[in-house]
């Protein structure tokens, strides 16, 4: 079986390159990132040959998630080498950006074609691997188990789309699973779904979802408003994490409720860097004043509406900024995007329907009154206006919000518990 899946990712592989080189560009950085993804790692990567901890964060979202879980770790094994892959260049450039994140090597993860996956682990030498959320890749999982490194998921979910297209396979993943050590699961049915898939049951535990231990944010002394012009006073919205079609949707419901507040300022961020200038020729195309955050202090824009994040790693400190916020990917079919980054800001938030992906947290910010979901123009409006015209509302919600955060922390903690038995290993030997 694992022949054939082999068989089947070369082919995949060779059928897409094409389309993923032209994505990608063709610059050195790109090159890069496709030798290390067929595990062509530097000699600088790990000259010496040291073991350490690998973990792995598919994008964006992941690799937030790594800079809650990464100096917990550090805390407790601070003589590991830590090595942190991403799978894109997204969740690279935010890695590399972030403080937090500070590791041995940063990498791309590589495909998960065998001579790939052992050039890897040759050069990196893990002896723990940590995958976030649940990322099931069959070679890398049966090489690890082959080499006697434990393989531990770390906040894994599975959403009903996902089992439904693992289901089929569940005889192979039976044995895929077998050699992962360790789950731990952010909820019952989670847990359920991995358990149906093959997963021994005694390997599996439910400890909550990592998210909502957030570090608590910076919001007095953040410099980042003010440094991208934000004046005392706006009325600032926010949307994040924007997806193909949501923009007109935003942009319509924007001007609709601009008459109701004074000086309104749009912040409008694009989840991909690759819809950069497709979202401003949108902006161009309704004639709406914009400036673009990469070009500020080198363009004037007189009586701008709208500041164009074409950023990376400045969404999450200005969501306690804002007055109104919408996290996209929820408005069109993509899964949505994390809810809680405002939620800790003690803002509500907006989101559309299509919450797939962080569903449990959105129906607990719904049923706690910090959440609102919306459906069109219309809806996403009417919730913004209120938001924007009645105080009491709005710091009722905000307060709401945050309530539902603090009353789910704790998944960090108990995740550290199920991950100490692994960790002694690369505690100091005692004289």
């Amino acid at each position: 079986m694992y022949l054939v899946y082999d068989i089947c990712l070369h082919l995949a592989v060779l059928v897409s390159l094409p389309y993923l080189l032209l994505r990608g560009g063709w610059g050195a950085a790109s090159w890069q990132a496709w030798r290390e993804r067929l595990g062509h790692l530097p000699e600088r990567t790990n000259p010496h040959r040291l073991t350490g901890i690998w973990i792995q964060a598919v994008s964006v979202g992941e690799v937030r998630l790594a800079a809650t879980l990464l100096p917990a770790l550090k805390e407790r094994v601070a003589e590991a080498r830590f090595y942190l892959s991403t799978t894109t260049p997204t969740g690279w450039e935010v890695a590399k950006s972030s403080p937090a994140l500070a590791v041995d090597t940063l990498l791309y993860f590589p495909l998960d074609l065998s001579r790939c996956v052992r050039r890897t682990m040759d050069r990196l030498q893990p002896a723990l691997f940590i995958a976030l959320e649940t990322e099931i890749w069959p070679n890398l999982l049966r090489l690890l188990a082959r080499r006697e490194v434990p393989a531990v998921i770390v906040n894994g979910r599975i959403s009903p789309q996902a089992f439904g297209r693992y289901r089929p396979f569940r005889r192979f993943f039976r044995r895929v699973l077998a050699h992962v050590d360790l789950a731990l699961m952010q909820t019952e049915e989670d847990a359920r779904r991995i358990e149906s898939l093959g997963m021994p049951p005694e390997r599996v535990h439910v400890v909550g979802n990592l998210k909502y231990d957030l570090p608590e944010p910076a919001t007095d002394n953040d410099p980042l408003p003010a440094s991208m012009g934000i004046r005392p006073g706006e009325t600032v919205f926010i949307a994040g994490s924007t997806m193909d079609g949501e923009e007109e949707i935003l942009l319509e419901a924007f001007e609709a409720v601009a008459g109701s507040c004074n000086d309104p300022l749009l912040v409008l961020a694009p989840r991909h860097p690759q819809r950069f200038d497709e979202v401003a020729e949108i902006l161009s195309r309704r004639r709406i004043p914009y400036l673009r955050r990469s070009r500020q202090g080198t363009e004037n824009v007189p009586g701008r509406r709208v500041i164009l994040l074409d950023t990376l790693g400045e969404l999450s400190r200005l969501y306690g900024r804002g007055r109104v916020v919408f996290v996209g990917g929820s408005l069109v079919n993509r899964g949505g995007h994390n809810i809680l980054e405002p939620a800790v800001y003690g803002r509500p938030v907006i989101f559309g329907p299509y919450m797939e992906n962080f569903q449990d947290i959105a129906d607990r910010m719904i049923r706690g009154g910090g959440g609102f979901r919306v459906n069109g123009v219309e809806e996403l409006a009417d919730v913004m206006k209120r938001l924007v015209t009645d105080e009491t509302f709005f710091l009722r919600a905000g307060a709401a919000a945050r309530e539902v955060v603090d009353a789910n922390r704790g998944a960090l903690q108990r995740t550290l518990e199920r991950l100490e038995p692994y960790l002694r290993r690369f505690a100091p030997a005692q004289c």
